[in-house]
This record gives structure tokens, C-alpha cells and sequence, in this order.
């Protein structure tokens, strides 16, 4: 492991993003299964709000209502503010 030294300060780690948010696409997006990674369950539209109630690496854990509930990819939706 690599030690600081007196010159070098150690960076603070970025905090978590506070869960759940809302979120929004702008174009559809699929839904996938929460348990068949593989299934594609729903889509997600522009003009309704989703919630992200959770994130696991580049996935987030999505609800709507109306909607789906499943795994979205991260990249594709944009936070609320």
C-alpha cells in the first residue's frame, strides 16, 4: 500500500450518492428483469419520472409509476437537479 507522505495528503473518497432519486431519459430506454438479467421486462419513456432506489456499478435499480421495475443502465438516465 502506498503511504502518504507529510507533503502529500490523503484525497477524501467521493461520497455515495444519497438513494432514492428521481430520474429522467431522454430517449426510451429497456428495463431488464430484476432477477433475469437477460429479460427485458418494460421501457422507460421520456416525460415520466422514474425512481432510482438503488445503483450497483454502471446498473440502477428503477421503478415508475406507471412502469416497470427492473435494472436500467446508468448512463442513460439523468438525475433529477
Amino acid at each position: 500500500a502506498i503511504r502518504p507522505t507529510r507533503n502529500q495528503p490523503i484525497a477524501p473518497a467521493e461520497p455515495p450518492a444519497p438513494m432514492p432519486y428521481w430520474s429522467y431519459v431522454l430517449s426510451e430506454v429497456e428495463v431488464f428483469d430484476l432477477t433475469d438479467h437477460t429479460r427485458v421486462i418494460g421501457t422507460m419513456k421520456p416525460g415520466t419520472w422514474y425512481l432510482v432506489k438503488r445503483e450497483v456499478g454502471s446498473w440502477v435499480h428503477v421503478t415508475g409509476n406507471p412502469g416497470p421495475e427492473g435494472w436500467a443502465s446508468k448512463h442513460a438516465v439523468n438525475r433529477q437537479g
